[in-house]
């Protein structure tokens, strides 16, 4: 039961790092203004960050110019 306490501890780390990496991302494409409204909102409200993660993941990545990211 340790082993799996541990390993479950070590993947929502994981996820949770990826989660924040995966909204950073998303929010230096969008345009200052959008990033000065939405990234507070990242940092605190759930549904916000779920929204921004739902939105990059559906992204068609060859529409970024490469200069944004």
């Amino acid at each position: 039961a340790v082993e799996l306490q541990g390993a479950e501890m070590a993947a929502r780390s994981s996820l949770i790092k990826a989660e924040k990496a995966l909204v950073a991302w998303a929010l230096s494409i969008v345009p200052a203004g959008v990033r000065s409204t939405l990234a507070p909102a990242a940092e605190t409200d759930r549904a916000t960050r779920k929204k921004i993660i739902d939105l990059a993941m559906r992204l068609d990545a060859s529409t970024v110019s490469r200069r944004a990211v």
